[in-house]
């Protein structure tokens, strides 16, 4: 817990980094019939939470000695870094899987030696192991990018993560603190209206960190409380995706009918939507913090009625 006494300067440098992309505009998102901003804006801007919490992960590691609990945010960084190139150049989408496919198989190996962790029980069953290694690939993969299709409007992803690392540290992996507070000097310039965009660099990031924390759970339940807790943004993307394949539609072809998008294509504020996301996510870690998963799943499923209340009486058509 004492790492949150420093999140007032893990704050400020991160804004004072993401300020300097602002006006250097590393990257400039131009808008196309998909987007929801209207004029040309700097991108890649999760580099600045990304160096924050990485010099401080590195300060941590010569202060003691590096753990799994340090490491995993090492483990991502070449899909930062994919994602980076990616924003720029807009690359092959084989060559961005595959560094996901590798990070990933990495996640999984470096808990299997760990006895505390929920991987390593299953490990133990050898017949159905090479199974469910190849599932929890198409998991990882899979929730990296749902994560990315919901960065598409102002602070949704950085306002979730906020609060969802923030939660995941208080019950699980306290240095991840460092990355929520960085991402808090992040969202102050990425609230509506957002002077710079995370980019694909940011979001595929945050998408790894979760992989990385669910990989890492010690029980089931640790499982289900940090999945939930990132439920508004799993929830969206990936119902959204299954109406998508069950309607005929090309899942991998870029599109906007997302709940959040359809929302703000009513006329709802980016602020509004964002909103709705942060507090059902706040709801929920609050739930967790109380340590009954019934709860938990319990308001799980009223904030998924409030989704498809959301859908049937105020997006626009999906």
């Amino acid at each position: 817990m004492s790492i949150l006494k420093y999140s007032p300067i893990i704050i400020l440098i991160s804004y004072l980094f993401t300020s300097l992309l602002v006006k250097t505009s590393i990257n400039l998102d131009y808008p196309n019939n998909r987007s929801s901003h209207i004029r040309p804006t700097p991108s890649s801007g999760g580099l600045a939470f990304i160096s924050t919490t990485l010099i401080f992960i590195i300060i941590d590691i010569l202060l003691n000695e590096i753990s799994y609990a340090n490491s995993i945010f090492l483990l991502c960084l070449p899909i930062a870094l994919v994602g980076f190139v990616d924003d720029k150049l807009d690359l092959n989408k084989k060559i961005r899987y595959l560094v996901q496919l590798i990070v990933v198989v990495s996640l999984i190996y470096s808990n299997l030696n760990s006895n505390q962790s929920l991987l390593y029980e299953v490990s133990t069953f050898r017949f159905l192991f090479p199974i469910i290694f190849i599932l929890l690939i198409f998991f990882g993969t899979g929730l990296i990018n749902l994560i990315n299709f919901m960065d598409g409007i102002d602070g949704l992803v950085a306002g979730c993560f906020v609060i969802s690392t923030f939660f995941i540290g208080l019950n699980h992996n306290h240095l991840i603190f460092y990355l929520s507070a960085a991402l808090i000097g992040f969202l102050i310039c990425n609230w509506y209206p957002a002077k710079i965009f995370m980019g694909d660099v940011g979001s595929t990031f945050l998408g790894s960190v979760l992989v990385a924390n669910l990989f890492q759970s010690e029980n089931i339940i640790d499982f289900l409380n940090i999945g939930l807790l990132n439920l508004p943004l799993i929830a969206d993307a990936f119902i959204c995706l299954s109406i998508r394949y069950v309607k005929g539609e090309n899942i991998f072809l870029p599109h906007k009918k997302h709940l959040y998008q359809r929302l703000t294509e009513n006329g709802w504020s980016h602020s509004k939507v964002s909103l709705i996301y942060l507090i059902s996510t706040l709801i929920l870690g609050l739930s967790v913090t109380l340590g009954n998963i019934f709860i938990t799943v319990f308001l799980s499923f009223v904030i998924l009625i409030l989704g498809l209340t959301l859908n049937n009486n105020h997006a626009a058509k999906f």
